[in-house]
Formats: structure tokens, sequence, C-alpha cells
């Protein structure tokens, strides 16, 4: 049997790109990335990666990444979106810090529980 296509392994070497990726491991920088400048090279360069490909059957998978990383790149550098983002990602680790009692730093799997935590409690819609 066919192994399923994964774009991200295929053409940004991402393994396993979940919802826990985030913007900076998407890029392949550190968490909390500041400079300006290598974030956007980072941005570039993963885009080129991307342009770079033959598409073919999947021309969808590739505009959707292509689209999903100039939001990244928009996103990390502009100040106030950046400041935004980077306090819900330290936000969602000191949330899963205290849920597992005070366990190692990890921002992208903070997010996810938090995501999950915050859809728990909303009530359902009728």
């Amino acid at each position: 049997m066919a192994e399923e296509f994964d774009p991200y392994k295929t053409w940004l070497e991402i393994e396993n790109k979940n919802a826990s990726t985030t913007h900076y491991k998407l890029l392949g920088l550190p968490e909390f990335e500041s400079d300006q400048n290598r974030i956007a090279a980072a941005a570039d360069k993963a885009i080129r990666r991307i342009r770079s490909q033959r598409p073919g059957e999947h021309a969808s998978q590739w505009s959707k990444i292509l689209d999903e990383l100039q939001e990244v790149k928009s996103l990390l550098l502009d100040d106030q979106k950046k400041a935004a983002y980077d306090d819900d990602l330290r936000f969602a680790d000191e949330f899963v810090r205290e849920l597992e009692g005070g366990t190692k730093s990890d921002p992208a799997a903070a997010a996810v529980a938090m995501a999950a935590k915050k859809s728990e409690s909303r009530p359902a819609v009728q």
C-alpha cells in the first residue's frame, strides 16, 4: 500500500505537521525568534522551496502551503500581530505547565492543549 503524500514532509522536511506546529517551527526558526531579517529570510527560503516544486496532482496542497507561508511571514513581521501570537504561545505554555504540575516548556503542545480545553468548556450550540 502506498504511503499517503505529506507535502510538509516532502517539500519542507517537517515531520508530523499538526495543530501544535508553531509558525516558528514551520519556518525552521527557534521559538519566539525576534530578528525580523531572520524571519523574512526563513519565510522566503520556505516559499522558494515550495515554488521550486512541481505540484502535479498536489496543486491544491501546494497552493495552500504557499498561502500559509505568506500568512505566517506577514504575521511574524507585524510587530503587533507577532506580540499577540507570542503572548498566546506563552499563555498556552503556562496553562499546560499548570495542568501537568510544572513540567518542561513546549509552546506548541501547550497551544494544542489550551485549544482543546477551550473547546471542552464551550456550551453546545443548539
